[in-house]
Order: C-alpha cells, then sequence, then structure tokens
C-alpha cells in the first residue's frame, strides 16, 4: 500500500530579506507578513524562501502513507499429550488458567491416514473451528484448529477420533492479539526440510503459525521462527512469528530425513480498528537566516506496533538534509528529526517526504 498525503499548513512570517546575490526586495504584504506566492503551487501553504545568506526553506510536506503495527501479539503458554498407542480421544490440560478474549490454537497429528477427526471442544465451553486440514503424507496426517475470544479459566482440550488413531500428537497453544483467521497453505513430502507451501498475508501484523508432523524427528524451526514446542517423544514442532507487513509467508522446519507434513495458519486481530498510517509531517522553525537546523514530527493515525515502526525520509533539496529514518517506537504515534539547512545562492524550494511500509 502506498500513497500520498499533501499537508499544507498556513504560514505568514514578518519577513524583511534581500537576496544577496541579485539586492532584490521580497514581496512583502501588509502589516509586515509575507506574501505567499501561489504561482509556487502552494496556495496557502507554508514557504520557507532559500536566499543566499538569509535561509528559509519552503517545506511541502508529503506522507506516503503505510501500515502500521496494531497491537501486540503474544504467546502464552502451550501443553501437549502423545499416547503411545492408538487412541481414539485425546485430552489435554493447560497448566494456567486461560484469560478470555484469547484464542487457543489446536494442532491434531497422526501416524495414518485412516482415522479423520471428528470433534474438538473444551471445559470451557469454547467453539471451535477448522482452520486447515486434513493434510495428508505418506502414513500422516494433520489439522489445524482455532477458537477465538475464548473464556478465562482452567481449561481441558479433547479431541476426539473416528477410530483409535495411531500415535495422536495433540498441541494446544494459547495467543494473546489475534481473534481472526486469514490465509492458510499445507503440504506433504519428504526429505530434510518440511515447507506448507505460501499463502499471503493480508494485514500488517499477523501471527504465522506453523505446524509439522513427521515420520523422524524436526531439528529445528524454520528461519525467523520460534519454536514454541517439539513433542516428546514424537518429536512433532509448532512454532510462530508475527508478519509485520504483508506478502508471502511459508511455514517450514528442517528434520531428519523423512516423510512430513507441514501446515500454515496465520491470525490477525478482526477486531481491531484499520492499522495506523502515516497522517503528518510538521516543522516547527518558519524562516533562516543563513545555515541552521529545524525539529521536525512524523506522527501515526495510531500507536505502533511491537518493534515500532520505521519511517524514511527523503528531501528533493540537497540544501537541506534529513535522516534516512528514523523509528516510531512501539505503541507512540510520533518522532521526531532534525532538518539541517544550508545557505544558498538564488531563491530555492524544498519538499521532505516520509513514507513507511509501502513502495
Amino acid at each position: 500500500m502506498h500513497f500520498t498525503l499533501l499537508r499544507l499548513l498556513s504560514f505568514r512570517k514578518s519577513l524583511s530579506l534581500k537576496s544577496q546575490q541579485s539586492q532584490e526586495s521580497p514581496r512583502v504584504a501588509s502589516g509586515g507578513n509575507s506574501l505567499l506566492d501561489a504561482s509556487l503551487g502552494f496556495p496557502n501553504g507554508r514557504k520557507w524562501l532559500l536566499t543566499a545568506g538569509m535561509c528559509c526553506v519552503p517545506l511541502a510536506w508529503i506522507a506516503a502513507a503505510g501500515p502500521a503495527l496494531g497491537q501486540s501479539i503474544s504467546s502464552v503458554q502451550v501443553a501437549s499429550a502423545t499416547p503411545q498407542s492408538p487412541t481414539a480421544t485425546v485430552g489435554v490440560t493447560y497448566k494456567a488458567a486461560e484469560t478470555a478474549g484469547d484464542m487457543n490454537i489446536v494442532v491434531v497429528g497422526w501416524n495414518d491416514t485412516t482415522a479423520t477427526v471428528q470433534s474438538v471442544t473444551d471445559s470451557a465451553g469454547n467453539a471451535y473451528k477448522l482452520a486447515i486440514g486434513p493434510t495428508s503424507g505418506s502414513a500422516l496426517r494433520q489439522s489445524i484448529y482455532y477458537a477465538a475470544n475464548i473464556v478465562g479459566g482452567s481449561d481441558t482440550v479433547t479431541v476426539s477420533f473416528s477410530t483409535a488413531a495411531v500415535y495422536p500428537d495433540i498441541r494446544i497453544l494459547e495467543y494473546r492479539g489475534v481473534t481472526g483467521l486469514d490465509v492458510t497453505a499445507g503440504s506433504s513430502g519428504s526429505g530434510t526440510t518440511a515447507s506448507s507451501g505460501s499463502a499471503t498475508a493480508t494485514s500488517a501484523n499477523e501471527l504465522i503459525f506453523g505446524a509439522d508432523t513427521v515420520s523422524t524427528g524436526t531439528v529445528a524451526a524454520g528461519s525467523g521462527f520460534t519454536s514454541r514446542i517439539v513433542t516428546s517423544p514424537d518429536s512433532d514442532l509448532a512454532e510462530d512469528k508475527i508478519a509485520t507487513t504483508t506478502g508471502s509467508y511459508s511455514a517450514t522446519s528442517t528434520m531428519y530425513s523423512g516423510a512430513w507434513v507441514m501446515q500454515m495458519a496465520t491470525f490477525s486481530d478482526a477486531s481491531l480498528p484499520p492499522p495506523g498510517t502515516l497522517s503528518g509531517l510538521s516543522c516547527t522553525t518558519n524562516t533562516f537566516t543563513g545555515s541552521g537546523s529545524d525539529t521536525c514530527t512524523v506522527t501515526l493515525s495510531a500507536g505502533a506496533g511491537t518493534g515500532g515502526l520505521a519511517v524514511s525520509f527523503s528531501s528533493s533539496n540537497s540544501a537541506v538534509t534529513v535522516p534516512a529514518s528514523v523509528t516510531v517506537p512501539a505503541g507512540a504515534t510520533s518522532a521526531g528529526f532534525t532538518a539541517t539547512v544550508s545557505a544558498v545562492a538564488t531563491a530555492q524550494n524544498a519538499t521532505l517526504t516520509a513514507s513507511a511500509g509501502g513502495t
């Protein structure tokens, strides 16, 4: 996402400037206020005139809007059950009481392609939906379920199969900051690398959740992912990472050579308002005599999320220099930076541009 927002601020400033080269007096309105020159294309806009020895830079503020991060997404707790004999019903209990409004994600893996999942329920009465699956491999099968906006308190999740499943591997995970399913991907194969295949996340702040069921053993989570659990003794993985931009994602893992099933599901907070975007770019000083510096501020329409939001800057005139970027801290709606102005020989214009999260 990338668009341009032109922010024009009215400016009238008492000036008495002369070019050191041309010795021409600037046009001055009655009352000693500078006359804004509409011919420059910025009627009622801020004018900073660059003149020799007396440097006043006209800045048109342009914010190229991109996504800011929403609220923080976090992993709360995880538990698992791995019966080592064929089992038709498997229960898993969280160690700690859950928090109302969180999400439960349940990974159901097993080592045959005959049994099917009949139901996923819990003792708190939460309703579970199928996110993806079943995805079948060589004598392997896996599905991912989730329950959004759960009730709080102690909880045991129960998975029931159509018939006794071989080596069922149930992983339950509680997450905070997500309420809705976005996209999914799933695949199967054999070798030392498991991959879900790709899907395009539509939000800039999403949980990318991945899980595998393998015939041998998981060695490590995929690049950029955090391993939340590798079950024992089955050695099946649940992993996650946070997407900070929209785009294509996939879940991967490395493993000892063998058969595998890998799935990915992405989750966002559908209850939140749209993520914040760049909403303003302003500077405090109106004029300079000779060279100088100005304190400027970039603002967002909502607070930046985990990790903050990097904002890039550019100047159309080499006489005005700005930092390459600043980061709006997590939770903040603005950040400051300094624009440095050098004296020039002739009257000139300058435009500062801020951009984030787009191309």
